[in-house]
């Protein structure tokens, strides 16, 4: 792929844009007690993390024409001094005969809506010869977009300050071409030394470990089951308790 075929096209169907695959957020049981900690529904979030692998699988089948336009969406143009950050098209879409689909119908020469440069300066500094890379990108992507959609259906102020967070972090990570990392004002996770789970099992280690070793395993199992909860249960965000006082 290079400037030598400036008049391929490609057409991009408008829900890659904006479509979300499954919300990784879990919707709240009605009848169940807003205040108290429940296990999230382990088999709608499989089922989500499942679709997910599907859709990113999905789009790396995809054309290699395909795949550069879609990561010009969320590439910096390599114009000097041009400050935009995605290729945005200027062109109507159109309902491809053989669905009902929208389809986003692009030249590598059509300029783009915000900075006017043209698709492929959106996307020269991609290694089109390596599609391993690409496909990491492009599976950042696919990330990007659920993040999206989920953040704008949470509710919740504090869980979608963290939806945001991410979404920031994967879009920096797709123009800068890197590894995500989460790296925040606490430092990196487990974020404490030592973290929960090993307090809790040198804890266990401190006050049982004179028992038999059967009753050792007890505890060492409860502990355990105590972790997992931890892990599982949906806790109250700071903003749940903001007006009780």
């Amino acid at each position: 792929m290079s400037s030598e075929e400036p008049n391929r096209t490609a057409a991009m169907p408008t829900e890659e844009a904006g479509q979300s695959v499954g919300s990784t957020s879990n919707q709240p049981n009605q009848n169940s007690d807003i205040n108290s900690p429940r296990p999230p529904d382990q088999a709608t979030r499989q089922n989500n993390l499942q679709r997910i692998q599907q859709r990113k699988q999905h789009v790396y089948n995809w054309p290699q024409v395909k795949k550069l336009v879609k990561l010009a969406n969320y590439s910096a143009c390599q114009v000097d001094e041009c400050k935009c950050n995605g290729w945005k098209s200027c062109q109507p879409i159109i309902k491809s005969p053989k669905s009902d689909v929208p389809q986003l119908v692009t030249n590598f020469t059509d300029p783009c809506r915000s900075c006017t440069h043209t698709l492929e300066n959106h996307f020269s500094h991609l290694p089109k010869n390596n599609d391993e890379e690409i496909n990491k990108l492009l599976g950042m992507v696919v990330d990007v977009d659920n993040i999206f959609m989920g953040m704008h259906r949470e509710e919740d102020a504090d869980t979608k300050k963290v939806y945001y967070y991410l979404f920031k972090l994967l879009r920096k990570c797709i123009v800068a071409q890197t590894k995500p990392t989460i790296e925040g004002p606490l430092g990196q996770p487990p974020f404490e030394r030592p973290d929960i789970a090993s307090a809790v099992i040198n804890f266990v280690f401190y006050k049982f470990s004179h028992l038999s070793q059967r009753e050792w395993q007890a505890m060492y199992d409860l502990a355990k089951m105590f972790l997992h909860c931890l892990n599982h249960w949906n806790f109250e965000t700071p903003s749940a308790r903001r007006n009780t006082h």
